[in-house]
């Protein structure tokens, strides 16, 4: 069940990058394709379907968007699906990149500050609200957890 912002809560809810891959984990295994001449047992027509290379229980269809004509997004739908298998661990591979190399630039911008006060620098509270306003403007982003 997706979380509700509160009042206090600006902007989404924390992104929770484990319980999504939980959710891929969990789904049928192999890749996952389009392809728009399925011919499902027991369905009349030919559909839009996004099929997978390991059959399982019910065949290889994962999922039906439409029957092939009826529905102007049903391909669209399907190409879709299809690809989120691999695109959502990519994404979120990257994501976990993107904050790791963001909590570097954190430490150091913090070093920084650290040295520049040190110093007597006047330089300090200017860097330190820089790096307050960037940690600020990037909080509703932050992954659950904190990873």
């Amino acid at each position: 069940m997706p979380t509700q912002p509160t009042a206090k809560q600006a902007g989404p809810p924390p992104l929770d990058l484990d319980a999504i891959l939980a959710r891929h984990a969990a789904t049928s295994p192999g890749r996952w394709d389009h392809r728009g001449d399925a011919e499902v047992r027991g369905i009349p027509g030919v559909h839009e379907a996004v099929v997978t290379d390991q059959p399982g229980d019910a065949g290889d269809v994962i999922a039906l968007t439409g029957r092939v004509g009826e529905y102007p997004r049903s391909c669209a739908d399907a190409v879709f699906i299809g690809h989120a298998h691999t695109d959502i661990p990519a994404m979120a591979a990257e994501i976990r990149r993107l904050y790791s190399r963001l909590a570097k630039v954190e430490t150091a911008a913090d070093r920084l500050v650290d040295q520049l006060r040190e110093e007597g620098s006047d330089w300090s509270d200017e860097v330190r609200d820089a790096v307050t306003e960037l940690t600020t403007a990037l909080a509703p982003f932050r992954l659950a957890g904190g990873r």
